[in-house]
């Protein structure tokens, strides 16, 4: 799913225009990165919680040249899904469930 198809599926949700919508998903956005870029964390009950660790400054190699590399310091983002998101990506995963993947072909497989 790309941003155009997330703003048409919140406004129909929502009974929103798109316009509205995008506005709303831009002023998310930019809350997110915000809180982030000030090093806090972001919960949202039930959904998950971002945050963000600092990466250090490091000296890598270019594979083509054999030259040096150096990598500035960065944040990195870091997501932790919360409970209600990890039971329904359980219930996505069993309702995909197939026989190449299911726990009794692979049983059966080990035979």
């Amino acid at each position: 799913m790309n941003r155009q198809e997330l703003v048409e599926l919140i406004a129909a949700e929502t009974g929103d225009t798109k316009a509205s919508t995008e506005r709303h998903l831009d002023a998310f956005i930019k809350a997110v990165t915000e809180t982030l870029a000030a090093g806090e964390r972001l919960s949202l009950a039930g959904f998950g919680h971002f945050h963000a660790t600092l990466v250090r400054r490091r000296v890598g190699w270019n594979p083509n040249s054999g030259t040096s590399v150096n990598y500035p310091p960065t944040l990195r983002v870091n997501f932790k899904p919360g409970s209600k998101l990890k039971a329904a990506l359980v219930d996505a995963a069993e309702a995909m469930d197939t026989p190449t993947t299911s726990p009794d072909y692979l049983e059966a497989r080990k035979d």
